[in-house]
C-alpha cells in the first residue's frame, strides 16, 4: 500500500538521524495544502508505520512561511504587514501562495496548487518524445517496458538540470533495448518547446493566485513586497 511504502520512506529517514545523533521519535511533518482528510490520515499511518510520533502535521504553506519569518523577524514593521509571494515547484505540483508578515504574526492569506505542474511533468513529455524517436528507428518503444522506461526517465532528469545552465545536452543510455543505445541531443530551445503546455498550467496557477490575492486577501500586486523561489524543480 501507500501507507506501507511512505512507512519505510520514514524508516530511512529514521535511520539517517539517528546516525547523526539525533534520537527522537517525535516528529512535525508538513503537507500539501490541498491534502484532504482521508490523505492526511494515510500520512499519520505511515508515521506510525514507522514507529514515530507525529505531533502535528502542517500545511507546506504555513512551514515555508515560519522558515522565512524566523529568518527575517527583525526586518518586519510591528503593525504594517510584509506582502511576500511565494512560488514552490516541486517534483510534482506547484503551489503558490501569499503570506503576511509583522513581528508579532506571520498568516498564510492565500493558496493556489495545481497538482500536476511540476519536474516529473517535464521529465514524462522529454521521455516520451525521445522514446517516439527510438521508436522510429528501432521499431520499439522504451516507455512500454517499465525497467527501460525508468532508465530513461533517469537519463532525462540528468540532462534537465544540465540545460539549467547549458544551452544543450545530450540523452544517452547504454544498451536501451534488445543492445540498441539512445542518444538523443536536446537543445534548451527545443526543451522549453516541448514543456510549454506544462508551463500553460504554470501560467494560469500564477493568475488564478494573483486574483485570488485580490478577492480573498484584500491585496493587489503594488502591495507585494518581494516573491520568494522555493521548492526543489531545476
Amino acid at each position: 500500500t501507500s501507507e506501507s511504502l511512505m512507512g519505510l520512506y520514514f524508516e530511512k529517514l529514521k535511520k539517517n538521524w539517528h546516525r547523526e545523533g539525533i534520537d527522537t521519535k517525535e516528529v512535525v511533518v508538513s503537507i500539501p495544502d490541498y491534502c484532504t482528510v482521508h490523505e492526511r490520515k494515510a500520512m499519520l499511518e505511515a508515521l506510525q508505520i514507522a514507529d514515530l510520533n507525529c505531533t502535528a502535521l502542517i500545511n507546506e504553506s504555513s512551514a515555508i512561511s515560519l522558515a522565512y519569518g524566523l529568518l527575517r523577524l527583525r526586518e518586519f514593521d510591528e503593525k504594517k504587514p510584509r506582502v511576500v509571494g511565494f512560488v514552490d515547484m516541486g517534483q510534482a505540483k506547484t503551489t503558490v501562495f501569499f503570506g503576511t508578515f509583522t513581528q508579532k504574526l506571520m498568516k498564510v492569506v492565500s493558496v493556489s496548487s495545481e497538482r500536476f505542474c511540476g519536474a516529473r511533468e517535464f521529465d514524462y513529455i522529454i521521455a516520451e518524445h525521445v522514446a517516439k524517436d527510438f521508436e522510429a528507428k528501432y521499431e520499439q518503444n522504451p516507455m512500454k517496458n517499465q525497467k527501460c522506461k525508468l532508465r530513461l526517465l533517469d537519463a532525462v532528469a540528468k540532462i534537465r538540470k544540465m540545460l539549467t545552465v547549458n544551452k544543450e545536452g545530450t540523452i544517452s543510455v547504454d544498451s536501451l533495448m534488445d543492445g540498441e543505445d539512445l542518444v538523443y541531443h536536446l537543445t534548451k530551445d527545443e526543451f522549453e518547446k516541448l514543456i510549454q503546455p506544462v508551463m500553460d498550467k504554470f501560467t494560469n496557477l500564477c493568475k488564478v493566485a494573483l486574483e485570488k490575492l485580490k478577492t480573498e486577501a484584500k491585496y493587489s500586486l503594488q502591495d507585494l513586497h518581494s516573491i520568494e523561489m522555493v521548492g526543489d524543480a531545476e
